[in-house]
């Protein structure tokens, strides 16, 4: 640890909290909120490779009330967006952004709105993609239903929003929230907590390609075990790699909460994988009805050569499920799908 009694950010009276923090490969940008547990306002600073804070005068930028700062770079400068309430009542809560400067210059020093639809825009994410931002949110114009709906936009470097009426990623019974975002060189992966099933609950996610399409046929799960998964995280790795993380209860041996993920690599249809009662991989994926299927697995990520679990799948509908029966208690397998000619 380079700083073992921490960098001080800011040192106001009240308190300063929910931060997050991202990096155009030189210097870091962190925001949080001021007086987290009320109406809050949103400050940043900068801090260079070797812990230099700085913007030793916090940046502000937004007003209260604000909150859920969520920031990506575009690897020059920087591009914040939160959820914001100044519209009151009438709107509820909306989504608005800023683009930072790498030089600490706030571009647009009152933000501007994102998604403006009736009910509230909440929780949002951020990434950017290479030539645009993705920005998602959880969604509840459907009023009188009272769920949330996963939906997110695109939005340029000089702060267009291409999809001003927002893409409907998810829509569904129930909630589906606290959605998160990330880019893995060629598409969006969105995930995000959902309560379809009435019960605990579950993870699932979507792709969204750089034109702003649904992939995969749309949504797919990513884990809809027993007992339940929230608050999940996503970043992106080399390869093409996807780490989704999620908090879960597990009954046995620990009996609590502990931090869960999966490491996604999309190879042709997304593939996603459940461990059963039974303790098997199930693997489960959106499939082409008529297609044929084969499931290969290796014990190493990046090295060995790939083999084919015994039977080949022909989809006979739109999602295809397959377990792993051949693996070991003590083994450690990474698979993908091919789908054959």
């Amino acid at each position: 640890m380079l700083d073992p009694r921490g960098i001080v950010l800011s040192a106001q009276p009240e308190d300063e909290g929910r931060p997050a923090v991202t990096s155009n490969g030189t210097n870091y940008l962190v925001a949080w909120e001021k007086n987290p547990t009320g109406f809050a306002s949103i400050y940043g600073a900068r801090i260079s490779a070797a812990g230099i804070v700085l913007d030793e005068r916090p940046i502000l930028v937004a007003a209260d009330p604000a909150g859920h700062v969520a920031l990506a770079s575009d690897h020059r400068d920087y591009f914040l967006v939160w959820q914001d309430g100044r519209n009151g009542p009438v709107s509820n809560y909306d989504v608005f952004g800023a683009h930072l400067r790498n030089d600490g210059i706030l571009v647009e020093t009152n933000g501007f709105r994102i998604s403006a639809g009736p009910g509230d825009e909440a929780f949002p994410s951020v990434a950017f993609g290479g030539t645009n931002y993705l920005v998602v949110w959880s969604d509840s114009r459907e009023i009188d239903s009272l769920k949330m709906d996963v939906y997110g936009a695109r939005v340029t470097l000089d702060g267009l929003v291409l999809d001003p009426e927002g893409i409907p990623i998810y829509r569904g019974t129930n909630w589906q929230w606290f959605a998160k975002v990330a880019f893995d060189g060629e598409n969006y992966l969105v995930v995000w907590e959902d309560s379809r099933d009435f019960g605990a609950y579950d993870i699932y996610g979507a792709r969204v390609g750089p034109s702003g399409e649904l992939l995969d046929s749309g949504d797919f799960p990513i884990n809809t075990s027993a007992f339940p998964q929230e608050f999940p995280s996503v970043c992106s790795g080399n390869s093409g790699s996807v780490l989704v993380l999620y908090q879960s209860f597990r009954p046995n041996p620990y009996g609590a909460v502990r931090a869960v993920g999966n490491l996604i690599r999309f190879i042709g249809p997304a593939l996603t994988i459940d461990t059963g009662s039974d303790g098997h991989p199930h693997l489960i994926w959106n499939a082409r009805i008529g297609k044929t299927y084969r499931v290969e697995f290796r014990p190493d990520a990046m090295l060995g050569s790939w083999v084919g679990l015994p039977g080949d799948v022909t989809a006979l509908t739109a999602t295809v499920e397959k377990t792993d029966d051949t693996i070991g208690s003590d083994s450690r397998r990474f698979y993908r799908l091919r789908e054959l000619p």
